[in-house]
């Protein structure tokens, strides 16, 4: 170590102490400490309006929100309802206020979770324009 050269420790410091660290992050968490690996998520802030009796609603969620979650929040809304239709917006603008839904507000919808517990129909669908789903059969309907 002592025959080492200013410049080599400069290396070392610079280049080697940052690489142990985010090698011991990726070991003992499962995770890369690299900003460009993780996806930052936020609140998904979801508010509920019945937009038709007790079983279909308007729901706006944040759209920088982890979409994995949007599901099992709209999920535990319809707990306890046989039936039940959750229509989502990002924008609230753009949200259903009653049916029939006008042409802007079925254009700008982005989720849709519906379950009948009567029937074991439980499915959720996404605009696929703005998330990515691996199976298409998740995908809302468009013109």
């Amino acid at each position: 170590m002592r025959n080492l050269k200013w410049w080599q420790w400069v290396l070392i410091v610079f280049f080697g102490i940052p690489m142990i660290g985010a090698t011991v992050d990726v070991l003992t968490n499962g995770t890369s400490n690299s900003s460009s690996d993780k996806v930052r998520y936020q609140s998904a802030n979801a508010e509920f309006r019945p937009i038709s009796g007790d079983a279909i609603f308007a729901m706006t969620f944040n759209s920088k929100a982890d979409p994995t979650l949007i599901p099992e929040i709209a999920r535990e809304h319809c707990d306890g309802r046989d039936f039940c239709n959750v229509l989502g917006w990002t924008d609230p603008k753009f949200a259903a206020k009653g049916f029939p839904l006008t042409e802007r507000e079925s254009h700008q919808l982005k989720f849709q979770y519906t379950v009948n517990r009567n029937s074991g129909l439980e499915q959720a669908l996404w605009d696929c324009r703005v998330w990515d789903q691996a199976n298409k059969g998740k995908c809302l309907p468009f013109d």
